[in-house]
């Protein structure tokens, strides 16, 4: 039944509106959080006490408090379906009647934690969104004690695309992971989602990688900025190779906010890397968005570095691509006629 009524509200809901606003009023009154639903609960527990009772007292009373909703997973799996085709209206009832004083505990669990997931995801109000945030912000340290980290990388984006909450969110960050006093630990720590300083090869987190991501999109994102430019060139070559890491580089390079000096001292720092990250499957994505943002003087530059050891490129796939890519021969024959062609694609 719940994956029925799933696909009946995705198939209804650019068909008809208010059908798509009954049927979610419909399974919020009767299913999701009925109106009697606390004191109906109550009066069935008063007739099953037993002698795990008084042990499990605490889990009793966890699970009296959110809606039966909550108690089975294909319901869940049916309000979330709900909140992805719900309007403005239709949400705000299903975020005050199932979750509001509740997604601390929600976020923390499991299976639910996913759902608080996508009540954020599918936020579109600033006053809306502002008290989930506050009521999420004192989770930070046990979300990522528990592992649903998702549920940061929700908040996360939430903050960029309703353009709140941002400062107060890397503020967040900071404390769980222990770099207030230590900022520039701020990037490393947030791609690994410990609050502990890192070893030279460290585990890249994905929702770490994502949320730095996000942060650096932010419209005053100097703290992450300057916590990627406080890192070694080995360190940076370390996080431009790695398979989730390599896309730091494209936020850092397309960053709407992200100054021009500090895309350029990043490319200064790379300097005589560029080779490694060429001839890495995941460093030569990276290499390419750093290319692409370079000035035509830094390109040179860059392309001096490769022509260099030419030969070394041809040794993997990605390194050959690199150099048919940006005609490295060309170069290494005559520097002027490749920057005549490079300026030619370049308008294009």
């Amino acid at each position: 039944t719940s994956a029925l009524l799933q696909v009946l509200l995705y198939a209804i809901k650019n068909v008809d509106k208010n059908i798509t606003k009954s049927l979610i009023k419909k399974l919020l009154n009767e299913s999701f959080a009925p109106e009697d639903w606390a004191s109906n609960e109550n009066d069935e527990k008063k007739d099953k006490i037993d002698v795990d009772a008084i042990e499990s007292s605490e889990k009793t009373s966890v699970e009296r408090s959110l809606p039966p909703v909550f108690s089975n997973e294909s319901a869940v799996r049916l309000l979330e379906a709900a909140l992805f085709v719900s309007k403005k209206k239709s949400y705000t009832q299903l975020y005050a009647r199932c979750f509001i004083n509740r997604l601390g505990q929600l976020a923390t669990m499991p299976m639910l934690n996913y759902t608080v997931q996508r009540l954020i995801d599918n936020c579109q109000i600033k006053e809306e969104f502002e008290p989930m945030f506050e009521e999420l912000s004192s989770s930070c340290a046990a979300l990522l004690a528990c592992g649903n980290t998702g549920v940061l990388v929700a908040l996360a984006k939430a903050c960029l695309r309703i353009k709140t909450k941002q400062m107060q969110f890397l503020q967040m960050l900071e404390k769980a992971l222990c770099c207030e006093a230590e900022q520039q630990q701020l990037a490393v720590r947030c791609l690994q989602l410990l609050p502990r300083r890192a070893d030279a090869h460290y585990f890249i987190h994905i929702h770490g990688s994502v949320i730095l991501q996000t942060v650096l999109d932010y419209q005053r994102p100097a703290k992450a900025v300057s916590s990627l430019l406080e890192l070694s060139p080995e360190e940076l070559l370390y996080i431009f190779c790695d398979a989730k890491g390599c896309h730091v580089a494209d936020a850092f390079c397309r960053g709407q906010f992200v100054g021009v000096k500090a895309r350029d001292k990043l490319i200064w720092k790379l300097k005589g890397f560029y080779q490694k990250m060429a001839l890495s499957q995941y460093g030569s994505r990276a290499f390419e968005k750093v290319f692409e943002v370079a000035s035509l003087e830094q390109k040179v530059k860059i392309m001096t570095e490769l022509s260099d050891k030419s030969n070394l490129l041809n040794s993997t796939n990605c390194g050959r691509l690199i150099a048919a890519k940006l005609d490295v021969a060309t170069f290494k024959t005559s520097q002027k006629q490749w920057e005549k062609s490079r300026s030619n694609v370049e308008k294009e």
